[in-house]
């Protein structure tokens, strides 16, 4: 989608193929309001499919995302292949993400969000996700250019395998985050 708005949908089961961007959706411009993603995710059919955003990908600065669940996600690799720099979200060029639920997801990239250039994380919840298979990738939010902000976030229970489990990313990304609860359970 390049424009217009997606409002008060449910997304279920919906499949990416060879890790191509939004499974569910991919969206250029626009927004995406008050939707539920359950059960979303990509699979690769080639030996190093590289993408991201296996549910949503936001991209563009009129492009935003605002009151979503995203839930129980998961990346489904053909034997023998695999899918990298993989999240359930990724958010790319001043693009926003905010108000939005991500948890309960099985990724073999990163778990919940990877943050690209200039975009902004507000007021989200990620929690109980879990990246499988890549190190290097973190399981709650991944800052992949030190200018992307994170605001006003919980970011816990995530998990890893030989990564960080809640946050990660490049040199500066702790900079990046600002009045956000890493770590720890909100109640």
């Amino acid at each position: 989608m390049s424009a217009g708005t997606v409002t008060n949908c449910v997304f279920t089961d919906c499949l990416g193929y060879n890790a191509n961007r939004g499974g569910g959706v991919y969206a250029t411009g626009g927004t995406v309001v008050d939707c539920l993603f359950d059960g979303c995710g990509a699979t690769a059919y080639n030996t190093a499919a590289t993408g991201s955003g296996t549910v949503l990908y936001l991209f563009g600065p009129s492009t935003v995302a605002d009151r979503c669940r995203i839930v129980n996600s998961h990346t489904l690799p053909k034997p023998g292949y695999y899918i990298h720099a993989n999240a359930p979200v990724v958010v790319e060029d001043r693009a926003t993400l905010r108000n939005t639920v991500i948890a309960n997801s099985v990724m073999e990239g990163c778990g919940g969000i990877v943050a690209w250039s200039g975009t902004k994380v507000e007021n989200c919840t990620v929690y109980m996700n879990s990246s499988t298979n890549q190190p290097g990738c973190a399981a709650g939010i991944a800052i992949s250019n030190a200018t992307a902000k994170v605001v006003n976030t919980i970011v816990y229970g995530n998990s890893t395998k030989g990564a960080a489990a809640e946050i990660g990313g490049v040199a500066g990304f702790a900079d990046c985050f600002d009045h956000c609860l890493i770590g720890v359970d909100p109640q």
